[in-house]
């Protein structure tokens, strides 16, 4: 699935945490808000790495150094924004069943 093509690809998981909760209840929760903003914008990076001709590694690793810094901090910066705005939306989004900090 997507988790597994973003892990292998980005080098990151891919929070999954609420895949299976009720989509049916409206209003949705503002954790499955970013949980599919999320899984829509992990598509971008790694349509970019697959993309690129003869790419088997993640694009971080093929970027400029100065382009690294500046995706991983407007990376920081998106998730700081998201836990400010999940904050009470639920515990653990953002973060995998082990703890582990993903996309």
């Amino acid at each position: 699935g997507l988790a597994g093509v973003v892990a292998k690809v980005l080098g990151k998981p891919l929070d999954k945490t609420h895949q299976c909760s009720n989509w049916d209840r409206r209003p949705l929760q503002r954790a499955q808000q970013l949980y599919a903003a999320l899984d829509a914008w992990a598509l971008l990076p790694v349509h970019a790495a697959l993309s690129q001709p003869h790419s088997h590694s993640p694009p971080d690793a093929q970027a400029p150094a100065r382009e690294r810094g500046q995706e991983a901090c407007a990376m920081q910066q998106q998730r700081q924004s998201m836990r400010e705005e999940g904050e009470g939306a639920g515990a653990g989004a953002g973060e995998g069943e082990s703890g582990e900090r993903s996309l």
